[in-house]
Order: C-alpha cells, then structure tokens, then sequence
C-alpha cells in the first residue's frame, strides 16, 4: 500500500514536470510591433476647396495645417488644381497667397487646371506626395486569452496602439532614418563654457524663479 501511494506521488510529479517543461518548449515570444509591423510608404495628400474669391476662417485653418504638414512630409511641389469650366484665377491667386504667408516657398507650387469631365467638380484642389505610415487592420474577434493553449498572446494583441501610432505620427520617415544633427550655438556655447571655467553660474535663475523651483545642487 505504501509503495502504491508512492509511486502515485512520483507519478504525480513526473506528470506536473512534463506539462511545465512542454509548456515551456512551446511558448513563442512575438513583439506586438512584429506582429502588426508599421509599413511607410509614398502616398498622395491632398485636401479641397471651394471655388472662392476669398477664403473662410475655417478653410484658412484647414489650409494652415495642410501647409504644416506639407514643409515637413512634401516630397514634391505642392499643386494647385482648379476646374477648367469656372473663372478661378481669383481663388487660385488666394489660395498661392495664403500657401506662402503660410511659410510654403512660391517656387514649390504648381498651378494648372484639372478637367471637370473627367474628375468631377472638386473645387480648388491641393495635392502632394509624401510618406504615410499604416498598420493592418484589426479583427473585431478577441477570442478567449484564457484557452489559448500554445501560450502565446492573442493575435490582436498590440493592433490599436499600431493603428493609432501610425496615425499620429507627424513625420513617418522619422520611422525608417534618423534626422540628421543640428548644427550646435556654438556662440552660446563659448558663453557657458566661459562661465563655467570662471567658476559663475551656468544655469538660468530666471526661469528657476519663474517656475518656482530651485536647484538643489547649487544650494547645497
């Protein structure tokens, strides 16, 4: 009897063993940002407006955040289409007018007419190419976490924050290069180091005060 009740231990524990070493064989480590990688590649951007001697406030923003993103992600000139049916110099010469105080260069808009046959009317469309970042889509399907017998994390797992990155990223070449250094003040530079060596202060009081904080370190 006591050598049945042993052997069942040993059985027992050589069973528990087995299970914790195949569940450890089979588990598979896979990064959410492998699984629902991030692609960037060259898409067009492009936004329409009206057909208007002047611009609305509305639009004027609109286009304000157009050029913004146009002076950092523009890979081409930025093109200024207008309907071949209507008069649009006057909108078009609104739209240059606004682009440029906007901070977009004269020499990189294009301007020509588009054929409302063909496209449709539009209105006034502005349009470039430039890099995109996007990620899969996400299944609606969770499925139960708590069955899933190989170990691994569910397959949706990470695919929002992807999606939602993506999105919001302001510069998606950021994503594939570096950017390049900027070049550093090398007067103020000069300054602080002369201060320092003088045995002076090399941090801003002013903005310590400001802020109400201190700096321990030199209070000490």
């Amino acid at each position: 009897m006591r050598w049945v009740t042993f052997s069942a231990k040993l059985l027992t524990a050589a069973t528990l063993a087995g299970s914790l070493a195949a569940c450890a064989g089979s588990y598979t480590a896979e990064e959410y940002d492998q699984v629902h990688s991030i692609t960037v590649e060259r898409a067009p951007e492009l936004i329409e407006l009206p057909v208007a001697d002047e611009i609305d406030p509305r639009d004027h923003r609109r286009l304000d955040a157009f050029s913004r993103l146009y002076l950092v992600n523009g890979m081409t000139p930025l093109t200024i289409a207008y309907p071949n049916n209507v008069d649009a110099a006057r909108a078009v010469e609104a739209t240059t007018t606004a682009l440029v105080q906007a901070g977009v260069p004269k020499e990189r808009l294009q301007r020509g007419a588009y054929s409302v046959e063909t496209e449709g009317e539009r209105g006034i469309v502005l349009s470039y190419e430039g890099p995109r970042a996007y990620s899969g889509g996400c299944s609606n399907l969770w499925g139960d976490p708590t069955r899933v017998i190989s170990n691994r994390t569910p397959d949706r797992f990470g695919c929002s924050y992807q999606q939602n990155f993506a999105a919001m990223i302001e510069r998606p070449s950021d994503l594939v290069e570096p950017r390049a250094p900027t070049m550093a003040d090398a007067e103020r530079r000069q300054a602080v180091i002369a201060a320092y060596r003088a045995g002076e202060r090399t941090n801003s009081e002013q903005a310590d005060v400001k802020t109400g904080t201190t700096n321990t370190q030199l209070s000490q």
